[in-house]
């Protein structure tokens, strides 16, 4: 029987290896939930969600810190800064979280992991956040949108205020799993029927044929046409060189910046699809 506590532990040892020691994000989150895919499903939901959403939104939760803390997150304990960190965001926006059980369980967190002495400045500034968070308000929209200073001023000066505020927003929207359909082992009707039978919402991109938007899957790696290679992650943009740029029999494509391959390997489909023969080379 698995516990609030242990995903909890479980996000916050994911968070420090990402945040701390420079590991990359979508692998290390993957190999914690398939190390612990024996968690029920809510369970790893959190996980995910604690995880990407601390991620996505640290220089807002740093401000939002520093504002109640004495002491500053730079000069923070890493296993504290990174429980503040993850416990701010849960107050702020995981709304299925009581504010009380999220400051109780940084607590234990902190007293589980040696830092009982710090126990109470936890305790104190999550309590702070939680009364004061109606009142929290973002005039700086890289506050606002969790962005680095430098970044949005460059898309300020580039596309004006109004398109960058927009383009910061976007990088906050929910967006499902997007994935390419390897049509030249089954066509995109197939791989659609197999998809829904097996109880995930499929919806067709507008942006690109054969990509398909998919929402309502338990984990990744459960998705039969993944593991049988019908189709591959990918997203439409990404997806739309190779419509836009088709190869044709006894070309030589090459890929310049070919990590981690979805162009390439888009092209190689395209070929094979057409029954022609051609060369695609990736480098990176």
């Amino acid at each position: 029987m698995t516990t609030k506590t242990d995903s909890r532990e479980i996000a916050l040892d994911v968070l420090l290896e990402i945040l701390e020691n420079g590991g990359m994000s979508h692998l290390v989150l993957n190999q914690a939930l398939t190390k612990y895919r024996y968690l029920e499903k809510q369970d790893r939901a959190f996980i995910t969600r604690t995880v990407e959403g601390t991620l996505e939104y640290v220089i807002q939760l740093d401000a939002v810190i520093d504002r109640f803390s004495s002491v500053k997150t730079e000069r923070q304990k890493p296993l504290i800064r990174t429980i503040l960190r993850m416990s701010v965001y849960q107050i702020l926006y995981m709304e299925r979280v009581p504010d009380p059980a999220v400051c109780n369980e940084a607590v234990k967190l902190a007293k589980k992991r040696r830092f009982a002495g710090l126990s109470g400045f936890v305790n104190a500034v999550l309590r702070s956040v939680a009364r004061e968070k109606e009142t929290i308000v973002f005039d700086d929209p890289t506050l606002r949108y969790s962005v680095p200073r430098w970044m949005f001023a460059m898309w300020e000066e580039e596309y004006g205020r109004e398109t960058a505020e927009r383009i910061a927003a976007s990088f906050l929207t929910e967006r499902p799993l997007t994935v390419r359909c390897n049509e030249s082992r089954a066509a995109t009707g197939a791989v659609t029927v197999g998809l829904r039978e097996q109880g995930i919402t499929v919806k067709p991109s507008e942006l690109v044929p054969g990509v398909l938007e998919l929402s309502g899957y338990d984990a990744p790696d459960s998705i039969r046409a993944l593991a049988d290679g019908l189709v591959t992650v990918q997203d439409a943009a990404s997806a739309l060189v190779g419509f836009a740029a088709p190869p044709k029999s006894g070309d030589f494509v090459l890929d310049v910046c070919s990590s981690p391959g979805g162009k390439a390997l888009h092209a190689a489909d395209l070929l094979a699809k057409s029954g022609g023969e051609g060369i695609v080379e990736a480098r990176d």
